[in-house]
């Protein structure tokens, strides 16, 4: 059985030689795909937790239903809440966050979603102006 798979080979080399390139690419690009994946995956992690170097504590919102995922979005706390928590003894800063996230209200859309507290209009006299009116408006309300 052994000389005939040899013979099989011998007989056929570029078959055999494009065989074993295909498999040896197969195996590269599994390898290259994992290696890749655990890169990007590292530096996520290492984002997320350098984000967080130097807080004690984070204060976020209850949200109004739970979520099969891993991310969860959590209404926005107030300012009134913010300043409470600047209040509390010991605290040596509160800062909030600001998110892009918002849900764009679609008819038939029945999903639960949170309205943003800053609302503002965009057209494309701004875009092609190169103005970014929400960081305008963000910007002005919390920089006062």
């Amino acid at each position: 059985m052994t000389r005939v798979g040899l013979r099989g080979i011998t007989s056929r080399r570029l078959r055999t030689v494009l065989t074993a390139l295909a498999i040896v690419l197969g195996v590269a690009m599994v390898s290259g795909s994992y290696t890749l994946t655990d890169t990007m995956r590292g530096a996520a992690d290492s984002l997320s937790s350098s984000a967080y170097d130097g807080t004690a504590a984070v204060v976020s919102a209850k949200t109004a239903f739970k979520s099969e995922g891993d991310f969860q979005v959590r209404p926005p706390i107030s300012e009134r809440t913010l300043d409470q928590v600047r209040a509390v003894p010991g605290v040596e800063k509160a800062v909030g966050s600001i998110s892009n996230r918002y849900h764009e209200s679609i008819p038939g859309d029945t999903r639960a979603w949170i309205e943003p507290e800053i609302k503002v209009e965009l057209s494309s006299k701004d875009y092609f102006a190169n103005r970014d009116p929400v960081l305008e408006a963000v910007l002005n309300r919390y920089q006062k």
